[in-house]
């Protein structure tokens, strides 16, 4: 891939301007946060919800990390999979990039799927946490950090790591971190990233499943287009 890329490039350089002149930058629109379904040849939805949440350089990102997995192996699984019929449901914490991700895949469902998201934070809060559970929920966020992986995605997770900040010493400070989250924690973090907090949210599914889900719940999709 050497030389396609060296051509590519060089394309590239030869079309900037003369002179390399500074230019202001330009602050990009913030995206759109309306709800949305996009419309795909397929028969089942793929949902997912996004909520704003913080970095691994501040104090709450283990415990969000932490509740990842909590939620995941203990709510969600059952939920949505078990109940729900879908192939599998997921919570995942992007501690990099400071979001958090409710999402269902080969899902029959698009409004009960949404429904068991707002259940997932309020199912946290109110109910008692288990103690062996949380500590495998620790034990799977430290895996996280440092997964097993083939050399090839290792080198490009490493890559992006260091591009972020997360480098090895930081994510040791990170594990050791992960080992003082507790009970408490997960439910101040899911009151205070989550309960009543805006959310972007998006639906890929069959025109059929988006327009049941529509004269369901009306309001659900504010955009409706295809994929």
């Amino acid at each position: 891939m050497i030389q396609p890329l060296d051509e590519l490039l060089s394309g590239l350089v030869a079309a900037l301007p003369a002179g390399g002149a500074a230019r202001p930058q330009v602050k990009p629109t913030p995206l759109e946060q309306a709800p949305e379904a996009r419309t795909a040849p397929v028969p089942v939805a793929f949902n997912v919800r996004i909520y704003r949440t913080v970095r691994y350089t501040h104090p709450d990102s283990p415990a969000l990390l932490v509740l990842s997995n909590y939620l995941r192996d203990n709510f969600l699984h059952r939920e949505l999979r078990e109940k729900g019929g879908a192939y599998g449901g997921y919570a995942q914490a992007g501690v990099a990039s400071g979001t958090f991700y409710l999402g269902s895949y080969r899902d029959p469902n698009i409004v009960r799927t949404y429904e068991v998201f707002d259940q997932a934070t309020r199912w946290i809060t109110e109910t008692e946490i288990d103690g062996e559970a949380l500590k495998e929920a620790i034990l799977g966020a430290c895996g996280d950090v440092d997964p097993l992986e083939s050399p090839d995605i290792k080198g490009r997770r490493e890559a992006t790591n260091r591009a972020t900040g997360f480098d090895r010493e930081a994510r040791e400070r990170f594990k050791q971190r992960l080992l003082q989250v507790t009970a408490d924690d997960l439910r101040r973090v899911a009151g205070t990233y989550f309960l009543d907090k805006p959310a972007a949210q998006t639906t890929v599914a069959g025109a059929e499943l988006i327009e049941e889900a529509r004269r369901e719940k009306p309001g659900l999709f504010e955009v409706v287009a295809p994929v």
